[in-house]
């Protein structure tokens, strides 16, 4: 079949019709932009289990310790030693005098005078020498330990001791070979003075009562580790040895007593505490030995009038292995012009004996078992 065009359509009809053909009817349709696909999120660590439990752990045994701490007392904290912490444990108090500087401890009628990083301490103005030096420890003024218990304390309290009987030991000094101290001018020997002091001595005290001996009656040796064991086999209430002074220097005098130097102290004329702290068995009576040689070296000093050397510790041989209380007298320097010209006299030898019989028979009367029923009277000192 044959088509034929008719005339109407042109040209441009043709071409609008062909070109509605090849792209069709459809609009163009608005591009949308799709949206970017979320970014995935991050991997997670894979989990250590067992570092968790012993983080875990770990936590609650800090807990655990921390309930435990709170729960438990605090420690108390003992208050920083010092002088008058000292002082007020038996009820004294102490100060310092801002003049001389130096530190007063004082209860009623009795007084110490103590001097900053000094050995030298005044008991009611009886020179005694200490352990240790008076100094600051742990940033305050305060007396050692044992200068505390050895000295303070017993200055102002009653030992609560007592001796085991009524014997007394005299032992004189040096004998034999040995002379002791000694003035060729005026033929004076130590062991001769000594033993006739003694003598004196043990006469008084037997009239008082007392049952005495004599480490030597005569003019013999005896082993310095004897004296001490006469008096242990005895059973001796108290020791007391008397000597004479001498020195190279002439000019020393006075009176002075010695009781055994407390283990781990220097002795006084040391700065080392020496055979490395040994606790001999005379130590035991460390009380009773400060008491009875401030009484002697008290009334001695004021009984003769003479110079006070003071109240000192020594380790001496005749002390060491008591095993009751004892001291050791240095009754007067001989190598001393004037002192030997005194000692020379019975007289001077006669008051030596009353004031040591009379302090040892107060001595006995307050911390002795009980008297006789023979009455103490210890004659008084003729000061004149």
């Amino acid at each position: 079949m044959r088509f034929a065009f008719r005339k109407p359509f042109s040209t441009l009809a043709v071409f609008i019709f062909l070109a509605f053909a090849f792209w069709g009817c459809e609009t163009p349709q608005k591009v949308v932009e799709k949206p970017a696909p979320p970014e995935p999120a991050p991997l997670e660590p894979e989990k250590d289990l067992e570092k968790e439990a012993a983080e875990e752990a770990a936590r609650k045994a800090a807990e655990e310790e921390a309930k435990r701490l709170a729960a438990k007392p605090k420690p108390v904290v003992k208050p920083r030693a010092s002088l008058s912490s000292q002082a007020k444990s038996f009820g004294g108090e102490a100060k310092r005098d801002p003049v001389s500087g130096e530190w007063i401890v004082s209860k009623d009628e009795m007084t110490v005078r103590l001097i900053e990083n000094s050995r030298k301490a005044y008991l009611n103005d009886l020179l005694i020498f200490l352990g240790e030096p008076f100094e600051k420890r742990k940033g305050a003024f305060a007396l050692s330990k044992r200068d505390f218990e050895l000295f303070l304390r017993p200055a102002f309290e009653k030992v609560d001791e007592s001796l085991p009987s009524r014997v007394i030991v005299i032992d004189p000094g040096h004998g034999g070979s040995e002379d002791g101290a000694k003035n060729k001018d005026l033929d004076l020997l130590e062991k001769d003075l000594a033993l006739e002091v003694s003598v004196r001595l043990q006469k008084k005290l037997e009239d008082l009562g007392y049952e005495t001996i004599l480490t030597r009656y005569d003019d013999r040796l005896v082993p310095l580790a004897d004296r001490a064991q006469i008096a242990n086999r005895a059973d001796a209430g108290l020791f007391l040895s008397i000597h004479f002074n001498g020195s190279l220097n002439t000019e020393a005098l006075g009176l002075e007593t010695f009781a055994l130097t407390p283990a781990g102290q220097p002795s006084t004329g040391s700065e080392s505490p020496g055979e490395d702290g040994i606790e001999w068995p005379g130590n035991k009576q460390d009380l009773l030995n400060f008491q009875l040689g401030i009484s002697i070296q008290r009334n001695l000093v004021s009984d003769l009038q003479r110079t006070d050397r003071g109240f000192k510790k020594a380790r001496f041989a005749a002390l060491k292995e008591l095993e009751c209380p004892g001291v050791l007298v240095e009754c007067g320097f001989l190598t001393n012009p004037d002192e030997a010209l005194l000692v020379r006299t019975p007289v001077y030898r006669e008051k030596l004996a009353t004031s040591l019989s009379r302090t040892i028979d107060r001595f006995m009367q307050e911390y002795g078992p009980e008297a006789s029923p023979k009455e103490s009277q210890a004659e008084p000192v003729d000061s004149e």
